[in-house]
């Protein structure tokens, strides 16, 4: 009876660890999908050569961007820009909103400032620069519908953009709301006295789906493998107790004493 006892604690403590490493664990994050733009001319280096880059999320939170000097074909240098840009990955946000932002001059990356993204904490799914016409260039964007929460402002480091104000200097810039925010608003700061930007905007915690119920304790498949391990080391230890005692039995066996007959005269 002992050895059941034994492994019968040997047991308890395999469900409690089999228990902890499958037991349903739902986490707070989204995943994360990583996309580039087709890569654009960068032209004269003037704001509107910003148009062709669309920055798409397809209904998804814009997580993460950064423009980017294309390098094709392994070359050092490139006359090409791309925006790097991360999405969240199968989360609900919505219905889609359109909006654009007031049209401004199309020339010095300083006119970007009076550009504004916002989705009024709702989620950032997709933003392009556009040329309205020769002179003038305006922010095409899109938001979700579902409201985000724990909405923060957050800033990127301050950076040189020299005297020329060319576009390539956005590429000091990396907008990041982290492993579990989205972008809800975008927009460039200028430090003119002493020539420097920054990008301004907010992030915040997109309204995840509840996990759904997980099973009972008892009805997990773990639980099950370990009654039936239990029951069946039972039975062997109570099929070793049956086996051990019969062979004690019969090796303790004497034989009847024998008798010898004597033949009568």
């Amino acid at each position: 009876m002992e050895l059941s006892i034994e492994y019968i604690l040997i047991a308890i403590v395999v469900i409690v660890v089999l228990w902890w490493l499958f037991k349903p664990m739902w986490s707070e994050n989204f995943d994360i999908t990583k996309i580039s733009t087709p890569q654009a001319p960068i032209g004269d280096n003037k704001l509107y050569n910003l148009a062709p880059l669309d920055i798409n999320c397809k209904n998804q939170g814009v997580n993460q961007f950064t423009l980017s000097q294309g390098v094709p074909n392994g070359s050092e240098t490139s006359n090409n820009i791309q925006y790097d840009y991360s999405c969240s990955k199968d989360v609900n946000f919505g219905q889609s909103l359109p909006s654009t932002t007031p049209p401004g001059p199309n020339q010095s990356l300083m006119d970007l400032t009076k550009q504004y993204i916002d989705c009024q904490g709702k989620p950032i799914v997709e933003f392009q620069l556009k040329n309205v016409d020769a002179n003038n260039v305006q922010y095409s964007y899109t938001c979700g519908s579902i409201p985000l929460t724990a909405v923060k402002d957050y800033t990127t480091d301050w950076k040189d953009y020299g005297t020329s104000g060319q576009i390539v200097n956005l590429d000091k810039q990396n907008v990041n709301c982290g492993s579990d925010q989205v972008l809800s608003s975008i927009k460039v700061a200028e430090d003119a006295e002493n020539k420097k930007l920054r990008y301004e905007f907010k992030c915040g915690v997109p309204q995840l789906p509840p996990a759904p119920p997980g099973p009972q304790w008892y009805e997990t498949t773990p639980f099950r493998i370990i009654v039936v391990i239990i029951i069946l080391l039972l039975l062997s230890s109570s099929a070793g107790s049956i086996y051990n005692a019969m062979r004690s039995s019969s090796s303790s066996y004497s034989a009847p004493p024998t008798f010898e007959l004597e033949e009568l005269p």
